[in-house]
């Protein structure tokens, strides 16, 4: 009698029990609100609630949950919420909902990275081991080549981005579907330098929604140039497009504002100092025009003098002057010399302002200072300050002449750096000795050579 052996065909069940399957597999998803998904699938973790368990859906959250049904006529849901009231949980129901019923890319903004980062750890990885419905649906951050970490997780059809208000690039990274900001007073008033948070990732939500509604209707737009679609079909998925392309343009020109009504309330100095005086408070109406604070900087300080009417053409003409400090031993050329185009008509004396150069004088604002205008120009004696001698009240130096050394009193005039002028007592063309020790000590070899 022949043998049969049984194939893998023949192991199969008949096709008459396979068509449930395929048929219930094939069903769209049953049509229910956020709400009754909830009571139905959603379980509290024991780490984020105080009464672990199934979830029931309280009266005064079953509005809220409508709301963000997906087959709510609603786009944006925005709640002013008290505390301890179940708001994280519904949004946490939300999330769930999102990956189980309806995947897409979701971005979850909270006010800080910190924030973020204990909410993905201590909310959302609770609440993915806990629901039944979610696994297997979302990669664990600690596999090995998962591609999801603590702030970004993969799930199947989407994923789930955790960042802080303070992070632009969480915010300006990729477009999403659906946006969820969580605890907006707590946020900051500028993600860096990309502006206002909030705006910046609506834009980042509109452009994705933008981006689908033209996929879509494109797919549309090639049946129906087949004849495969009705126009009904066509003139909605043309109707979807453009509705979402009015919002993008509107959030975008929401996000334009934000930049610049956030501009105004920033006031940038045109240096690095200090602030000295503040002229309206936190609060107050001001008009363009009005002084706000008053300040200083160390490193751009300027000199204002008065000088006689008959010194301005001479000062206006050379445009050159210099700042006397530390009792007159120390100089430093301004950078610019500015002689305002007015007299005081009582003094009748010019304003000429100098602009100093970044050096350390050691000088503070309010300070008074002794200040040289060039006026003209004429031949100056100089000497280095290491040949003069001081005893006291009297100045000279040491004058070499034929050989022999002897002691001149001199006057002298201002400094210029290591050298200084001599007003009277030398003149050009005479040799002095730079080094005054040196010469005294050559006078007495000579004296006791002679046996003076």
């Amino acid at each position: 009698m022949p043998c049969y052996g049984l194939s893998a065909l023949d192991s199969l069940p008949p096709a008459s029990s396979l068509l449930p399957r395929v048929a219930a597999a094939l069903l769209p998803p049953e049509r229910m609100s956020l709400a009754d998904w909830a009571d139905r699938y959603r379980h509290l973790s024991s780490e984020a609630s105080a009464a672990p368990g199934a979830w029931t859906t309280l009266p005064y959250q079953r509005e809220v949950l409508e709301a963000l049904s997906p087959h709510s006529r609603y786009a944006q849901v925005v709640l002013m919420w008290g505390s301890q009231l179940g708001k994280t949980e519904m949004l946490l129901t939300l999330i769930a909902y999102i990956i189980a019923m309806q995947p897409g890319p979701i971005l979850v903004v909270q006010p800080t990275l910190s924030m973020a980062e204990a909410f993905s750890k201590d909310r959302i990885s609770p609440m993915i081991r806990d629901m039944e419905i979610l696994r297997g649906l979302v990669a664990d951050p600690k596999a090995r080549d998962a591609g999801s970490t603590i702030f970004h997780r993969r799930f199947v059809g989407g994923h789930l981005t955790i960042v802080g208000s303070n992070s632009p690039a969480g915010l300006a990274s990729r477009p999403v579907r659906y946006l969820l900001m969580d605890e907006l007073d707590r946020w900051e008033a500028s993600a860096g330098a990309e502006g206002d948070p909030a705006a910046l990732a609506q834009v980042r939500s509109a452009q994705a929604a933008y981006t689908d509604a033209e996929a879509q209707y494109k797919r549309i737009a090639a049946v129906f140039a087949r004849k495969l679609v009705s126009r009904a079909q066509y003139d909605q998925s043309r109707a979807s497009a453009d509705a979402a392309k009015a919002a993008l343009d509107a959030a975008q020109q929401n996000y334009r504002a934000a930049q610049q009504s956030q501009a105004y309330t920033v006031v940038r100095a045109p240096y690095a100092g200090i602030v000295t005086q503040r002229f309206v408070q936190v609060g107050e109406a001001v008009q363009p025009g009005t002084p706000l604070i008053a300040g200083i900087s160390l490193n751009q300080l300027r000199v204002e003098a008065q000088v006689p009417q008959s010194d301005v053409d001479a000062i206006r003409k050379y445009a050159r002057a210099w700042l006397l400090y530390d009792h007159g031993s120390k100089r430093l050329e301004a950078a610019k010399v500015i002689v305002f185009p007015y007299a005081d008509p009582t003094t009748h004396t010019f304003t000429v302002r100098l602009e100093l150069p970044p050096a350390d004088t050691g000088l503070n604002p309010g300070e008074v200072v002794q200040v040289a205008f060039m006026v003209g120009s004429r031949p100056r004696l100089l000497i280095p300050d290491s040949s003069v001698m001081r005893r006291g009240e009297i100045t000279g130096v040491y004058v070499v002449r034929a050989g022999q050394v002897s002691l001149r009193q001199v006057r002298l005039g201002h400094r210029f750096g290591d050298e200084v002028e001599v007003i009277s007592g030398l003149t050009a063309g005479e040799q002095i000795a730079t080094d005054p020790l040196r010469a005294v000590a050559w006078l007495v070899k000579q004296h006791a050579a002679k046996g003076v």
